[in-house]
């Protein structure tokens, strides 16, 4: 159909194998940074896995680079999908992601110095500015992406998962958050910080994995309506 054809126009070629490929990334991630945890033998915060001069450093911040790209293949395998929330819908959820792995990536090349000092405290370099910095912004920013699915009234399955992991990420970061600024409770905080990104990272990857074909393709102009095409209701 020529009006279908115009509506896959400028979509990815296979935006099911970009979606899987960037899931399988994000879950490799995961694995990957909880084993270097366990092999860091103390109680520490994410940064520290990839601060300067640390034996975990170099497999650490892979991971970082992993979870942008796979994220990035998600953002692409999904580009057209967008919140139903008129306040959610300025731009599009992949904006969204890419602008979160982006940070990552960053975060990645940029690493904090030994120990991860707060920005502004003592010890805190220029380098754990950008640094946290990056983090701070990379993370809000999955986490608005994930508020942003949160309110696809056409996914409800999957905007319910999303209110979910949302919410939970919020309540985890923020204490672990809190406990970090305040160079307290490490084994506590950390382990909550850990947990967030966790949450945040196993949605990430659902997301990928739920998304269909359509998600790939351009939003088609309000006027032109396809028959046979049905809303998605996963």
């Amino acid at each position: 159909m020529p009006v279908a054809n115009d509506l896959q126009r400028g979509a990815p070629r296979h935006p099911h194998r970009l979606r899987v490929t960037g899931a399988i990334l994000i879950i490799a991630a995961i694995v990957t940074v909880w084993s270097l945890r366990v092999m860091a033998g103390r109680p520490v915060y994410v940064s520290e896995l990839g601060e300067t001069g640390a034996a975990t450093a170099p497999w650490f911040n892979a991971s970082l680079i992993g979870i942008a790209l796979g994220g990035t293949l998600i953002a692409l395998g999904t580009r057209s999908v967008r919140s139903t929330t008129r306040w959610l819908s300025a731009w599009p959820v992949a904006a969204t992601l890419v602008f979160a792995c982006v940070m990552f990536a960053l975060a990645s090349q940029v690493t904090c110095t030994p120990g991860c000092p707060v920005p502004f405290t003592a010890g805190s370099t220029v380098q754990d500015l950008v640094h946290t910095s990056s983090a701070v912004l990379g993370f809000a920013a999955g986490g608005y992406a994930c508020i942003q699915v949160a309110f696809l009234r056409h996914r409800r399955r999957l905007a319910r998962i999303s209110a979910v992991a949302g919410i939970s990420m919020l309540l985890v970061a923020s204490v672990g958050g809190l406990l970090s600024v305040a160079q307290l409770g490490t084994d506590i905080g950390g382990l909550l910080e850990f947990t967030a990104m966790t949450i945040a990272l196993a949605w990430l990857a659902v997301y990928g994995l739920t998304a269909t074909d359509a998600d790939a393709a351009p939003a088609a102009e309000p006027s032109i309506e396809v028959a046979g095409l049905a809303p998605e209701s996963v």
